[in-house]
């Protein structure tokens, strides 16, 4: 289980035991006063590593942990730090069917989805924007008309 702590600014993964027990908490701090918000995990650089995104309310911006084999994280890349907002989710997926995940950010400020395109060094590219409605709270991805594409779901406040 991965938690996004944003009162202590770090990311908690607890790993799990066989007999449906979590291990103590092992910590991740992201750069001071970005509060991570939500998470999401895909092989982003694909080595066949799961690694997390992270999106941060106070950063204004989006922090990259690659994946180890022995199930550590490497020093967090960040990208997005030219955001005027904040992100308030994020989701991942391959999108247009490249074999690469992308990430799509939702800001409930500006009630926009961000789809952007990744590299295989888990770096990002802002690619399409997208109206997102009003005040979207949350999100999910999957193939919702079994056109075998993904797909996103956006829920408003005010729907």
């Amino acid at each position: 289980m991965i938690i996004a702590n944003y009162g202590t600014g770090d990311i908690g993964i607890l790993f799990g035991n066989s007999n449906g027990t979590f291990q103590d908490q092992i910590e991740y701090t992201v750069d001071s006063n970005t509060y991570p918000y939500s998470l999401t995990l895909q092989d982003f650089n694909n080595d066949g590593h799961t690694d997390i995104a992270v999106a941060n309310r106070g950063g204004n911006n989006v922090a990259m942990m690659l994946g180890n084999a022995n199930g550590t994280f490497r020093k967090q890349i960040i990208f997005g730090n030219d955001f005027s907002i904040s992100p308030l989710l994020i989701a991942a997926g391959d999108f247009n069917d490249d074999g690469r995940s992308e990430i799509a950010l939702i800001y409930d400020q500006i009630d926009n989805i961000d789809l952007f395109f990744s590299y295989d060094t888990g770096t990002f590219t802002l690619k399409y924007t997208y109206d997102a409605g009003s005040l979207p709270v949350n999100a999910a991805t999957g193939d919702f008309n079994s056109d075998t594409y993904l797909a996103a779901v956006v829920v408003n406040h005010w729907a």
